[in-house]
């Protein structure tokens, strides 16, 4: 086998780790994404449920509009998580530490979302305050996934520049390399 070839073979199977790493990443995410969402919409919905109670058609129909904006929300973080994942091919192991440590602070923020929401059962705000709250909370929401759409795009460019640059490098050492002819008794 030529180094060409070998080099050729080696890129294959650093492509098929990669796409086997990224579909587990994918799913692995998927799932703990719609966990930890659904888990925060659960909150949200319980307490909303309660204050549905107590309050006027209106805040009914705020609620309504709260659940549509989060299966919204939500489909739009898969949405961008799945295109971010298969654009992803190099240096996954240190993104996806990244990742957990964005997760963690995810957990820390939707506990401290949680307090809030427990506060507002407790301090029964009215519906404007409720409201206001929820609308706050959504943007933040998507300002963040905004950010990790962003640095997702961003890195997957570096890698992809980073590969180029790599395959590049390694052409240009096979060319450079002088050739040798083989003994007779190596050559086909």
């Amino acid at each position: 086998m030529s180094q060409q070839e070998n080099i050729e073979a080696k890129l294959v199977k650093h492509k098929q780790a990669c796409e086997t790493l990224h579909e587990k990443l994918t799913k692995q995410f998927t799932v703990e994404s719609n966990e930890a969402f659904s888990q925060t919409l659960e909150t949200v919905s319980n307490v909303l449920k309660i204050d549905h109670m107590v309050r006027s058609s209106k805040t009914e129909s705020a609620f309504e509009n709260l659940g549509r904006t989060s299966q919204e929300i939500r489909v739009d973080l898969y949405d961008a998580t799945r295109l971010s994942l298969k654009e992803k091919q190099q240096e996954t192991t240190a993104l996806r530490e990244e990742y957990e440590a964005k997760l963690k602070a995810k957990d820390e923020e939707i506990k401290a979302l949680k307090e809030s929401v427990n506060d507002l059962r407790e301090n029964r705000r009215d519906k404007d305050d409720m409201i206001a709250t929820t609308k706050e909370m959504n943007i933040f929401l998507l300002s963040q996934l905004q950010e990790l759409k962003e640095l997702y795009k961003a890195k997957e460019e570096n890698m992809r520049l980073l590969m180029a640059e790599q395959k590049k490098q390694a052409e240009t050492r096979l060319e450079a390399a002088p050739r040798r002819k083989l003994p007779a008794h190596a050559r086909f």
